[in-house]
């Protein structure tokens, strides 16, 4: 699955699909690698806070996205 991740275009928006935890630990291990992704949007999903916790160690990795939006999941809870 980590493969496919890493095909995804330079624009990713994976919005109100459910993403849990679970899939912010393959995107987080994605974007470790993936140097074409330059957008991603992950907003209105169900990403906690350890979720958002190794999607933001990733990106201080990843020195290609430059737009990344978390926003309406459940950071706080």
């Amino acid at each position: 699955q980590t493969t496919q991740l890493c095909q995804l275009p330079s624009h990713s928006q994976s919005t109100e699909n459910k993403i849990s935890n679970k899939g912010a630990e393959y995107i987080s291990e994605m974007l470790k690698y993936n140097i074409s992704i330059k957008q991603l949007f992950l907003h209105w999903n169900l990403i906690k806070p350890f979720g958002g916790k190794i999607l933001f160690q990733s990106l201080a990795i990843n020195q290609y996205v430059i737009s990344f939006d978390i926003s309406f999941n459940t950071l706080g809870c």
